[in-house]
Parts: C-alpha cells; sequence; structure tokens
C-alpha cells in the first residue's frame, strides 16, 4: 500500500511492493534519524571510567605477560577485559541542561 506524502507530495509506503524489484520509482526509502546527540545538554567526559579503562589496558598488559611467559590460566585476562569494556562504554557522559 503506497500513499502520498503529506508535506512533498511523493509516493511513500513500505519499502517496494511484493514481486517488484525495488528498482523503480519510490524504491529508496528514507529514515528519519538525525545525527545530532539523543538529549540536549552537554557531554561530559566521565573520569572513573576513564580510570578504569586505564587500569583495564594496565593490567591486561600484566596479565598478557603473566600467561605468555610463565603458562598463567588465559582465563586472568577476563577481569582486564571486563574492566576495559565497561570503562570504554561509559566515557561519555551526558548531562541533563541547566533549567
Amino acid at each position: 500500500m503506497r500513499t502520498r506524502s503529506r508535506r512533498t507530495g511523493k509516493r511513500v509506503g513500505r519499502g517496494p511492493s511484493f514481486g517488484s524489484t525495488g528498482t523503480g520509482e519510490g524504491a529508496q526509502m528514507t529514515t528519519t534519524r538525525s545525527h545530532h546527540s539523543p538529549r540536549p545538554g552537554e557531554r561530559r567526559l566521565d573520569v572513573a571510567s576513564l580510570a578504569l579503562l586505564v587500569c583495564g589496558l594496565c593490567f591486561g598488559v600484566v596479565a598478557y605477560m603473566l600467561i605468555t611467559k610463565e603458562g598463567a590460566n588465559p582465563l586472568l585476562l577476563v577481569p582486564s577485559v571486563v574492566a576495559v569494556v565497561l570503562g570504554g562504554t561509559h566515557l561519555v557522559k551526558h548531562q541533563a541542561p541547566p533549567r
């Protein structure tokens, strides 16, 4: 089912109709996602997450050296990997705008 857009007058719908090759008019779909920050306000660096990331990297290097030189268990790397992933994913903190 295709309808016309109120704003542009062009045909819009849910992609190509059944049996269509998708190369005709109206085959290209548009998205409404913007490239802006999801929330207004400031984006700040979270110092605790940065410290967790750095500690995870340092202890990861130490664990790697223990594994390769001393033959330690490779599961020794798991806490370091968890620290790096958690620190890296929470590096940027979104702060609410002032009222």
